[in-house]
């Protein structure tokens, strides 16, 4: 009997624990934190101890923070460059264009310079695709900041202020609420207003498909305001740098002859009458452009979720909205999704061709909200035991992240 309570308890003090939540101050620290792996592996953790601790408060239902947990995480992929190289250079090998343009390339240089494989891969590495994504890391990192910063304090001050509380009281969330400054997003906090009246009125409610679908606006209120304000920074992850003609014909150089830099200027000017710049080097550019989109796309587009799911944001959600959100009662939820969602209680066409597009963003957003709101599997944490240790150590953990 001992061990049984001891057992009890070791497994309530690992609870507790689990559903700890940072406070005002360490939200500040981890927005302030200089390097950006460190920082997004932490907002993901806080995301997932934040989302615990409502789920105590609330019930089990997905609230935004479980959402904003898996796509932190994501997000981390494309801060840390993971495979956006790899990717880009799978996808130029693949381009017809690629294989005309190595052909045409390959004519003009030495038998030794110009064997396929070889050339692919100096030209990849002339390319500099590691380079290509600083901008889109920067921005996908200034963005999980700002929203952690801005969302992920107020949802502390939610918890701290309502966790104990035992009967509704509209004279505290209106005290709540006041400090958020009314109006419409980018620059008022309107919807957040909304969004943390909504959880408030989903902590009293005693229907189940009343309290799932007050959540569910709420996690759309706030999904909407978020990205309002994330539409600079990712539009900004998509804008990729421009190439100057010359400069990209002196790193492919220095790749096919590193011991021959003094014959370069000639080469330049050999390779620039062979190749003029509207035939070759500007399609080529332009290439590069391209497939270095369509890897941002790949990697960035996509949200891996426990389990080993893995949705792709430019195709259409599978599946059925659950049983507690597929009759929508709650007026001000309905409203909304007249708003966001143009095929209303349908998966149709809800895949985002263009992320960019914010409206295509939200319905995608939308439907993933509404399908996923009574998901389990989202409340996993998303990192182990030792990979949690290191992060709070402030330390990027080994393993797959």
């Amino acid at each position: 009997m001992k061990i049984a309570a001891a057992r009890t308890a070791d497994r309530s003090q690992r609870d507790s624990s689990r559903r700890d939540i940072p406070t005002l101050a360490e939200v500040a620290q981890i927005s302030a934190q200089a390097d950006s792996v460190i920082a997004n592996l932490q907002i993901t953790q806080a995301y997932h101890q934040i989302s615990s601790a409502l789920v105590d408060m609330l019930g089990p239902t997905a609230n935004w923070c479980t959402y904003a947990t898996w796509a932190s995480k994501q997000a981390g992929q494309t801060i840390r460059h993971e495979d956006l190289a790899r990717t880009f250079e799978r996808l130029f090998g693949r381009a017809p264009e690629a294989a005309r343009t190595l052909a045409e390339l390959a004519a003009c240089l030495p038998r030794r310079a110009s064997k396929p494989a070889i050339l692919r891969a100096q030209v990849c590495e002339a390319l500099r695709p590691q380079a290509i994504f600083d901008r889109t890391s920067v921005a996908i990192a200034a963005g999980n900041r700002k929203v952690f910063d801005e969302i992920g304090g107020e949802f502390v001050r939610f918890i701290e202020t309502f966790r104990n509380d035992q009967v509704f009281d509209a004279v505290k969330i209106q005290r709540f609420v006041e400090p958020l400054w009314p109006g419409d997003p980018p620059e008022a906090q309107g919807y957040l207003r909304r969004a943390f009246r909504s959880l408030h009125r989903a902590m009293f409610e005693q229907q189940p498909r009343i309290k799932v679908q007050l959540i569910l606006l709420a996690s759309l209120e706030i999904g909407f305001h978020e990205q309002t304000r994330l539409q600079p920074e990712i539009a900004a992850a998509f804008d990729l740098p421009d190439f100057d003609p010359r400069q990209l014909r002196r790193r492919l150089l220095s790749a096919l002859f590193p011991r021959l830099s003094k014959l370069w200027p000639l080469a330049s000017l050999y390779l620039r009458w062979s190749l003029p710049e509207r035939r070759f080097w500007n399609p080529l550019i332009e290439l590069v452009r391209r497939t270095a989109r369509q890897a941002v796309t790949e990697r960035f587009v996509t949200l891996a979720l426990p389990g080993g799911r893995l949705l792709r944001l430019g195709r259409d959600i599978e599946g059925t909205f659950p049983e507690n959100v597929r009759l929508v009662i709650v007026p001000e939820l309905r409203q909304l999704l007249n708003r966001i969602d143009p095929t209303l209680d349908s998966l149709s066409e809800s895949g985002a061709e263009d992320w960019v597009d914010f409206d295509q963003r939200m319905h995608y957003i939308t439907d993933f909200f509404r399908s996923y709101a009574e998901d389990q599997g989202l409340f996993e944490p998303p990192f182990d035991g030792e990979q949690t240790e290191a992060i709070q150590r402030g330390e990027v953990p080994s393993g797959r992240l």
